[in-house]
């Protein structure tokens, strides 16, 4: 957890894994602060959402943290963390910590191009 950007350490983001093939590198983004609460309960950007804020919290408790975060007297006293309640777990995710894509919200396949 956290990603420096000059002299700063944004501990809201998350960095994936390089790919092994292109070593590309994404970024979990954990929702600021403050947010208000997703428009869409139960959709796939209100599930995303919280699944990342709640993989940030586990990541965060396992002090898997940059260094400049990390206290030193250990642990994370600093960054916000939002795991998910047992009732929210069993609420939107009976199943286990994954998302099933309804027909309407999967992404398409880009058309090919006619030239």
């Amino acid at each position: 957890v956290g990603v420096a950007r000059r002299e700063d350490v944004d501990d809201g983001l998350v960095q994936l894994p390089p790919c092994p093939a292109c070593r590309s590198t994404e970024f979990l983004i954990r929702a600021p602060e403050g947010e208000p609460e997703h428009p869409a309960p139960g959709s796939f950007g209100h599930l995303h959402r919280l699944l990342v804020g709640h993989l940030h919290a586990e990541l965060v408790q396992r002090g898997r943290l940059h260094t400049v975060l990390k206290p030193k007297g250990g642990g994370a006293g600093k960054v916000v963390v939002r795991p998910l309640s047992q009732e929210a777990r069993e609420r939107w995710f009976p199943q286990g910590l994954l998302i099933e894509v309804s027909p309407d919200e999967k992404p398409r396949a880009p058309e090919e191009s006619s030239q």
